[in-house]
């Protein structure tokens, strides 16, 4: 195993990347990139007419948050500061920056993003998690699966003069400990990872205007072995194109450094069905918008079971809520139509 003084950016292992229509129907190819290296760049990943229209839904949503609140009246200071800094603290995201997080509660079209087959069927092989019980002496074992479910959705804007991101690991939040390894384990016998996200760029990004740097590799160090800045590399990505990357990856967005230029990104991260969302979708997410999603999306964001029973409502799968609802407002249409 590499000791950690030793490591260097020329033994960090390549960041590989595909194009969409050649890996659509092969995804092992984009597995295995991730097993290596943590993180892979997809080409070409959603056209440009869907971006178009998920960033009218979504600009706006994108806020503009002061930097300096030395002048903003005091009826509206504390809003800002929690426009601005939320449950994070003052130095995680950075100045010059907006940020809409559920995204995909206020633009429907963005969850075309994380329907996306290729991006569905890689969570499933990293995220999808396996279990067998017994209930009694003498009984046959049940098997149970969890399926990933949606962990947050947020589109970040990074205007020129925004500083960098510090270098963090996104699954913090479900309290993962690993320990190093040389090689990625086998997907079916390891809890290694608790979500893994999907960055797309809404317009090109660079090192110049803040692309993602992030630490190849990083997905095999040890939990407490801290980032380095200098094994860092940048995921530039053309409009279009995405970046797939497992949650204990060491990464962040990077200082816009251009005159003139925003950085626009589409994200949004899968966690394993029986962690808690980072995001809390039930809340976020209004039941009439997820009523006009299709059933796989509802079942994602908390209308379906994370086998064997975790999500039940009144002892029964949650998706008899929408079932229930839907029955209402189609019964309260058909009165309308008739009155």
């Amino acid at each position: 195993m590499v000791g950690t003084h030793a490591r260097t950016v020329e033994a960090l292992p390549k960041v590989q990347s595909f194009d969409y229509k050649d890996v659509a129907a092969a995804p092992e190819q984009v597995v295995e990139a991730i097993r290596l290296a943590g993180g892979v760049i997809i080409r070409n990943f959603v056209d440009f007419e869907t971006l178009d229209i998920i960033e009218a839904e979504v600009r706006p949503h994108l806020v503009d948050i002061p930097d300096d609140l030395v002048d903003v009246p005091a009826a509206e200071k504390e809003q800002h500061e929690l426009s601005r800094d939320g449950v994070f603290n003052t130095t995680f995201f950075p100045n010059r920056s907006r940020r809409l997080f559920g995204m995909i509660s206020k633009s429907t079209t963005s969850t075309k993003l994380l329907l996306d087959p290729l991006y569905q069927e890689v969570c499933r092989r990293f995220l999808r998690s396996y279990h067998t019980s017994y209930i009694g002496e003498g009984a046959e074992p049940e098997y149970h699966v969890s399926e990933p479910k949606v962990n947050n959705s947020i589109a970040f804007s990074i205007m020129p003069g925004a500083s960098a991101q510090p270098l963090h690991r996104d699954d913090s939040p479900h309290h993962i400990h690993n320990e190093a390894v040389d090689v990625y384990p086998e997907l079916e016998k390891t809890h290694r990872d608790s979500c893994l996200g999907l960055f797309v760029a809404g317009m090109k990004t660079t090192k110049e205007n803040g692309a993602t740097r992030f630490i190849p590799g990083s997905h095999l160090w040890d939990h407490h072995e801290p980032p380095k800045e200098a094994l860092a590399v940048y995921a530039e990505l053309e409009r279009g194109d995405a970046f797939m990357m497992l949650g204990n990856c060491y990464h962040a967005g990077s200082a816009n450094t251009s005159k003139s230029t925003e950085r626009l990104i589409f994200s949004a991260f899968y966690v394993r069905g029986f962690l808690m969302p980072e995001e809390n979708q039930s809340l976020a997410i209004p039941i009439e918008v997820a009523a006009t999603w299709p059933l796989e999306m509802q079942k994602h964001v908390g209308f379906g079971l994370s086998q064997p029973v975790s999500g039940m409502v009144d002892g029964r799968d949650p998706i008899w809520v929408m079932e229930e609802y839907l029955a209402s407002k189609k019964a309260k249409e058909d009165a309308e139509v008739k009155a």
